[in-house]
């Protein structure tokens, strides 16, 4: 049997999923529509406007704020019911092709091992819907919304944010399978090893008590357990330096973003104050902090509209962040997927 057979069977129908991937993604949009709503409330508070001028962005705050919470939970919902019903299904398939075998046709498989397969592995197998498909899926499909909506704002800052998070992508992964691949891929191996050899200490220990073995098969007991704790570290700091990369990219999608708005209000306030290049300070004031709205290309850029491009590449890369772990999830649960495969017969 194949790793990709058992991943097959450990990905929900579609139908099923679908739910999942929409709920999630409602509450995706609705956490980068709460940051820039919330930025847009601020800034055009500040201006000191009549209150009516603030009620939509008033209410469209509750309302993002609230329905993230909802389409979080109903996501969670779904998905895991989604994931554990075809985990239930994938169980009884395993089961049944390894009914056959027993006791003979296992013999090569060490019963520690073996028993980790079974359980550990199996149970690795729910992060490639949850961890992997359903991240992915909502990850890029936010990111496009996001840089869709930045062009209707400001085009040279949803190019900005375009190619930062193309970065992000590339850097952040490839400096995640830098750091911890390796360690990703061995960490199945490892705890099958270590089930096994704990299965082993515990099952002969009256024999090796007799014997006076205890303590040497406890010192590698220990080193192999060293040697995995040594690889969910690997896995640990591979996270950290995805997360400081997207951290990084995040911070100067948004001074890019902030640069860009703010040169294009100056050239705007100077266009229809007719000001001179000298006084780009005080039009820009007048523009950012004064409250007064220019029009640029057909859209309407305000310094509170300025306050949502400064902020939304925080908010689009707070979502986008799950892409480099939905890669390390997947190295880790296909070798999971691999090491139950080769349990398996590949008909019954």
């Amino acid at each position: 049997m194949r790793a990709a057979d058992v991943l097959r069977m450990a990905q929900p129908a579609p139908r099923a999923f679908a739910p999942a991937l929409v709920f999630g993604l409602l509450g995706a949009v609705s956490a980068v529509a709460l940051l820039g709503t919330s930025a847009y409330l601020i800034a055009r508070a500040a201006e000191q406007p009549p209150i009516l001028y603030l009620s939509i962005a008033i209410v469209g705050v509750r309302g993002f704020a609230l329905a993230r919470a909802s389409f979080r939970y109903l996501d969670r919902l779904a998905a895991h019911s989604a994931a554990f019903r075809a985990l239930a299904t994938l169980r009884v398939a395993i089961y049944e092709r390894l009914v056959p075998l027993a006791p003979a046709g296992l013999a090569r498989t060490r019963r520690g091992d073996l028993l980790a397969r079974l359980v550990g592995d199996v149970d690795e197998l729910q992060n490639f819907p949850l961890r992997v498909v359903q991240p992915l899926v909502t990850s890029l499909l936010v990111a496009g919304l996001a840089v869709v909506g930045m062009w209707l704002l400001l085009p040279a800052a949803a190019v900005a944010l375009a190619v930062a998070l193309l970065l992000a992508l590339v850097v952040g992964t490839v400096v995640h399978t830098a750091v911890s691949s390796r360690a990703e891929r061995e960490l199945a191996p490892l705890r099958g090893s270590f089930a096994d050899e704990t299965l082993d200490v515990i099952s002969n220990l009256d024999v090796l008590t007799a014997f006076g073995a205890v303590d040497a098969r406890l010192a590698r007991l220990e080193r192999s357990d060293a040697r995995l704790t040594r690889s969910a570290t690997r896995r640990a700091a591979g996270a950290g330096a995805a997360g400081a990369v997207l951290s990084l990219l995040a911070g100067l999608a948004t001074v890019a973003s902030l640069a860009l708005g703010i040169a294009a209000l100056t050239a705007a306030a100077l266009a229809v104050a007719g000001s001179p290049v000298s006084d780009a300070t005080t039009a820009t004031a007048a523009t950012v902090w004064g409250g007064a709205g220019v029009a640029l290309g057909g859209a309407g850029l305000t310094g509170p509209v300025l306050a949502v491009l400064a902020l939304l590449p925080i908010a689009v890369f707070e979502v986008f962040a799950a892409v480099p772990l939905a890669a390390s999830a997947w190295r880790q649960v296909h070798a999971s997927a691999a090491r139950v495969a080769s349990a398996l017969p590949a008909t019954l």
